[in-house]
């Protein structure tokens, strides 16, 4: 598999920015949010395997409160991550969006999509998060 044919990164304030790769318009969009203590980088390997899977999507990695800042309140990161997401979904208003969230990732994608108005979301995802609460012994938190 060839490398993106071009890397754009659009600013989302102080705390991060968002990636874009890739451009062709095959397949509706798909937003990945990290999760705890990780970077949007470091769930390369699944934008590798969309694209693999659906050659020419759109695959935004959202590059906020990434590695320590993931530990930031959640509200605060649901607010940021919202704005971008919006963003986002505001360009493909038309065909929406897929969101896949990783661990925090998807309670924080959640979060979004439930007090973010006027979001297109197709298809939420939720990989490995803790929707339901967490079972089990907590005291090695």
């Amino acid at each position: 598999m060839q490398a993106p044919s071009w890397v754009s990164v659009f600013s989302v304030g102080l705390l991060g920015s968002v990636v874009l790769l890739d451009t062709a318009r095959a397949y509706r969009p798909v937003v990945i949010v990290h999760g705890i203590l990780d970077s949007a980088l470091a769930l390369f390997h699944l934008r590798n395997a969309i694209l693999e899977a659906h050659p020419g999507t759109e695959v935004y990695m959202v590059a906020m409160f990434q590695d320590m800042k993931s530990a930031w309140p959640m509200w605060t990161q649901v607010l940021g991550f919202g704005n971008a997401i919006k963003n986002i979904s505001d360009i493909h208003k038309d065909q929406g969006i897929n969101i896949i969230g990783y661990s925090q990732g998807g309670l924080i994608s959640r979060g979004v999509i439930q007090s973010v108005d006027d979001l297109n979301v197709h298809t939420f995802i939720s990989l490995s998060s803790p929707q339901g609460g967490q079972y089990g012994d907590t005291s090695y938190l």
